[in-house]
């Protein structure tokens, strides 16, 4: 059985077989695996390592972790995987109590990553010096060679994926010779904002203050773009299994009487002072600093007086997430990875949708503005996330943040709305 699922492996790597098949190869030999262990001789019994596995703390993201658990469980390791938001003291604790051959620690946001740097000296405290391996989206080699294996004396090495850390785990591979691929951003010049433009007459908004709204899933399914969805999301090729998967998921969602999401919107009076921009609410004047060193603000793209600003949050609620950790718990791994892609890519066309919607209000061009989130380059303080849902009474659709900012559900999307016909991502 595990030379098989190395097979699988190797074949993955490759590009032979797409991840969908390998969790269900992993779902089949993780049944066999349930069936054999209890008739197996207690010398047979003996897992080929151990990891404790965990999303460090302020994080409440889990697929890469938990896809590192399938991988390395369908391959005979055994994983005590102690969830999201994590810190030094619960990771060590179950260090000590589980005696592991390895850690994995798992950041999707960039804020989170400095937390493994305070694991780590944790573990020093602690003289816990087992190896430690780092992943996530927000991870990178030069962090983990540069920040964190200099505060730890115990190994730390990077993995861009499960089977990266499967072959780390067995040893076939050197963490150094691990083959990672430098993604190179060209930077764009950002256009100076024409002055000019605050000769436009102001924006009349169809109301000031805040409402909701109500989509169904119905209506939202033409608007998912299916070629993101199957190629970034399910890193599948197109063809008949991947419309096949999409239907699947559309009646796994009725089936379970998820068909109903919410937004909260709102437009309000704001003039620019500075880099901050000043808000009128019925809270009084809120205060948004967009100060960004060495590029512009946007801030910047308002009037220093009688301007129009809007905001909005929009979510699939907590449902989907709900659904996922059921079909985690069960095994079901492969309409896990699936239903957790086509979330991700229902709650990205619902703020699509609810740009357009308010651009059309506004009697814009669809094309014109875009739209800015905390905790990405342009507005980097995802602490602003409490100004928000505060702003818009987010709690009205069940919106909460976590003690990092990071909004919950999951699944949910805030940003502003930014009409300026110059603006641009930066």
């Amino acid at each position: 059985l595990l030379k098989s699922m190395a097979e699988v492996g190797e074949w993955f790597e490759k590009g032979i077989m797409q991840l969908p098949f390998v969790l269900q190869a992993a779902e089949v030999i993780k049944a066999a695996l349930d069936f054999l262990e209890p008739r197996l001789a207690k010398s047979a019994k003996r897992h080929r390592g151990c990891m404790v596995l965990a999303t460090v703390k302020g994080d409440i993201h889990d697929i890469g972790k938990n896809l590192v658990d399938i991988i390395l469980r369908s391959n005979g390791y055994h994983v005590v995987n102690i969830g999201t938001d994590q810190g030094g003291a619960e990771i060590a604790a179950a260090v000590e109590r589980h005696n592991p051959d390895h850690v994995g620690l798992s950041a999707l946001l960039v804020k989170s990553t400095l937390e493994m740097t305070g694991i780590l000296r944790h573990f020093n405290e602690k003289n816990i010096r087992i190896p430690v391996i780092c992943g996530g989206a927000a991870v990178t080699p030069d962090f983990v060679a540069s920040v964190l294996q200099p505060v730890y004396p115990g190994r730390v090495c990077y993995c861009s994926d499960a089977f990266a850390a499967l072959k780390v785990m067995e040893g076939s591979v050197n963490p150094s010779q691990i083959q990672v691929t430098k993604k190179t951003r060209q930077k764009r010049a950002i256009t100076a904002v024409d002055s000019s433009t605050s000769n436009q007459p102001v924006l009349s908004p169809p109301f000031y203050g805040v409402k909701t709204m109500t989509w169904f899933l119905d209506d939202i399914v033409p608007f998912i773009e299916k070629k993101i969805l199957i190629k970034a999301r399910w890193r599948l090729g197109p063809g008949s299994a991947a419309e096949q998967f999409f239907n699947e998921i559309i009646q796994l969602l009725k089936d379970n009487r998820i068909t109903r999401f919410s937004a909260v919107y709102g437009y309000f009076k704001c003039h620019r002072h500075g880099r901050r921009l000043l808000i009128d609410s019925e809270q009084g004047v809120v205060n948004i600093d967009f100060t960004m060193p060495k590029q512009i603000s946007l801030a910047e793209y308002f009037r220093e007086n009688d301007d129009l600003v809007s905001f909005f949050i929009s979510s699939c609620g907590p449902d989907i997430s709900g659904l996922e950790k059921k079909l985690f718990s069960t095994d079901q791994y492969q309409l896990y990875m699936l239903l957790h892609g086509f979330g991700v890519q229902l709650a990205e066309t619902l703020a699509t949708r609810m740009h357009q919607h308010i651009l059309h209000e506004l009697g814009l061009p669809e094309k014109q503005g875009k739209r800015f989130s905390p905790g990405y380059p342009a507005w980097p303080e995802l602490a602003d996330q409490k100004t928000l849902v505060q702003l818009l009474n987010a709690e009205k659709i069940g919106i909460c943040l976590s003690e990092n900012f990071q909004l919950i559900p999951e699944l949910s999307v805030s940003a502003m709305v930014v009409s300026h016909p110059q603006a641009e991502y930066f």
